[in-house]
């Protein structure tokens, strides 16, 4: 290496290091959440601008650039949609700052800066574990294992407690997860290298982070990782095999991803109800309700708001409010981050979120020639996030959601540096075929649209009256003098209203506007229209739990008694809620409505 090219690299790596420290600090006042923002985003903005002038063509090249650029759209556009739009904002802001941070990243070009941010990781994951195994309250929320649960005790009589806000487990876990596959790719590399001391220094720390990742006893993230290290070995063995066969790569993918999904499909077909309730035992459950619930709820309130989202971090409120209609938060989210994403951000958002991770696996499998362990780990890591999001809302959720683009952008950095990326379609026929295939889609989606755009334009009408009643609501709720039942009497929605009308119009069968019109009827004692519009909407999805509740009172109100225990049975927080129902009509001289809430509680304690 001659001295022009050192001067060349130590002027990239102090560029870098200085891009770095910049982009970090940003992020840090971002996660803070200081009084006033605008010192993070001057950093944040400086620092891309000093990329874009250092880095030129290259910053531009940067991959899953459009992707991450179309997500930040749909959250900016979802703010539109937002009762809090002060929240809706901060969120906002931390996913820029991540954006941002990835593409800092995904532009080193220096071993350097790439151990920096590998060590910073680390031992911010270090960090993490040290203080979730010494101010987590075991005695308040105990591990899911006795001795788990001991050791944890111990710790914490041990150890001074600070009294600072300390996150769920899950969180912990996620944080844990994340840097987990860094840590044991950095211990490798060190031993490979003979470079001892590093190789102590590494293992020591991923021992640490492996022990609080222990403590957290996170079904989710050991599922996770062991689901990583199968995936793992089928690849190796698959690719092996392929190359001893003559076969290409592409083909040893095709092969195992046809083999994984055959699996699953015999695995849900032969195992029947016995398969469905191992997934059940599997996701577990939250706050004593299993997952698998909190997906089909979660579910029915994206499809309330499928095309705008709810705007992001509004999702306890309108969760409770809507799909579970009880006057208090219940869960903080939906447990499921692809769920959580198109609630949040609608259409587009999934959308955006699916076609960036697609593009991140199609990039880094053209990019394989020039893997190295930090693109592995970064692999890895990328992946256990996206499993763990299968039963838990994380980064995405989290003040820390600038983390989950770290390992993103360390895969991206190392495999820029690899030869030309390996074409995923080598021939031309098999470019011919899925060219077809996209054209085929295209046109199918067109037909599909063309076939029921009555329906779907009833359904946009729907979603706009969801999002127009949630920010005249939500702004008034509070607990409990102004529950939302007190509000929609003192409130205008008819801009809402009408657009819920205007739906109908197009689809007397809308669920959503049928739904939603029959809860506000309801609330406003028009018990019989209330009926036929939640009527509607129950036999539109019998599976609807709002509808069902919503109907099952209505019954209570008009007198039909059996049809409403039948309903309610379902509901556990029915007795409680008509117990308390009873007495506000009994203060407003409704007698009659006062004994039907009675009689019904007394029937469904018998069940």
């Amino acid at each position: 290496m001659n001295h022009s090219t050192a001067r060349r690299l130590d002027r990239n790596s102090l560029t870098e290091f200085a891009l770095l420290a910049v982009i970090a600090f940003g992020n840090f006042l971002l996660v803070a959440r200081s009084r006033d923002t605008t010192p993070a985003l001057i950093l944040i903005a400086v620092a891309l601008v000093i990329l874009i002038a250092s880095k030129n063509v290259r910053m531009v090249r940067v991959p899953l650039l459009v992707p991450l650029a179309l997500f930040l759209v749909s959250g900016w556009l979802s703010i539109a949609v937002s009762y809090d739009t002060a929240a809706s904002w901060k969120k906002f802001w931390l996913l820029c700052g991540g954006v941002a941070l990835y593409l800092v990243i995904a532009s080193l070009e220096t071993q350097w800066t790439r151990a920096a941010v590998v060590w910073g990781l680390l031992l911010f994951c270090a960090g993490a574990a040290l203080y979730f195994v010494t101010q987590h309250d075991f005695a308040r929320e105990p591990a899911k294992l006795g001795i788990v649960n001991q050791i944890g005790l111990a710790l914490h009589r041990l150890t001074p407690q600070f009294g600072l806000h300390v996150p769920h487990a899950n969180v912990f876990a996620g944080i844990l997860l994340l840097g987990l596959p860094f840590g044991i790719g950095a211990s490798w590399d060190a031993i490979r290298r003979r470079a001892y001391l590093a190789a102590i220094a590494s293992l020591l720390i991923t021992l640490w982070i492996t022990f609080g990742l222990a403590m957290t006893t996170s079904r989710g993230a050991m599922l996770s990782f062991g689901i990583v290290i199968f995936m793992g070995v089928l690849m190796w063995l698959a690719l092996r095999l392929a190359k001893r066969a003559q076969l290409s790569p592409n083909v040893a993918l095709a092969v195992l991803i046809n083999f994984a999904l055959a699996a699953l499909i015999l695995f849900f077909v032969i195992g029947g109800s016995a398969a469905r309730a191992l997934i059940n035992t599997l996701l577990g459950s939250a706050n004593g309700v299993p997952r698998s619930e909190i997906f089909q709820q979660s579910f029915h309130l994206g499809q309330d708001v499928s095309f705008t989202g709810i705007g992001l971090d509004t999702f306890a409120l309108n969760y409770a409010s809507y799909t579970l209609l009880i006057d208090v938060l219940f869960l903080p989210h939906a447990h499921n981050v692809y769920l959580q994403v198109w609630i949040e951000q609608g259409l587009l958002g999934i959308v955006a979120f699916a076609w960036w991770i697609l593009a991140f696996y199609v990039w880094v499998w053209r990019g394989r020639e020039g893997m190295s362990w930090l693109a592995l780990a970064g692999i890895a890591s990328v992946t256990l996030m996206l499993l763990h999001g299968v039963v838990d809302v994380l980064f995405y959720f989290s003040r820390v959601a600038p983390l989950m683009f770290i390992p993103f952008g360390l895969a991206v950095s190392v495999l820029n540096d690899s030869p030309a990326p390996q074409p995923i379609l080598s021939s031309m026929r098999a470019r011919l075929v899925m060219a077809g295939a996209f054209v085929t889609l295209i046109a199918l989606s067109a037909l599909f649209i063309f076939a029921r755009r009555t329906e779907l334009v009833a359904q946009w009408d729907a979603n706009r009256g969801a999002a127009r009643q949630a920010q005249i609501e939500l702004p008034q709720y509070h607990f409990s003098d102004r529950i939302l039942r007190i509000v929609r009497g003192q409130v205008n929605l008819d801009p809402a209203i009408e657009l819920f009308e205007q739906a109908l119009a197009r689809d007397p069968n809308n669920r959503v506007a049928n739904l939603r019109l029959g809860i506000i009827e309801l609330d406003r004692g028009d018990f019989d229209a209330a009926i036929q519009h939640i009527e509607t909407a129950h036999r539109a999805d019998p599976t609807n739990r709002a509808a069902a509740k919503a109907l099952g009172y209505a019954y209570v109100w008009t007198g039909k008694l059996d049809e409403a225990v039948k309903l309610l049975r379902a509901i556990d927080e029915a007795p409680i809620e008509l117990q308390t129902a009873a007495g506000v009509w009994g203060q407003k001289k409704e007698p009659a409505l006062a004994q039907n809430a009675v009689t019904v509680i007394e029937r469904l304690k018998k069940k």
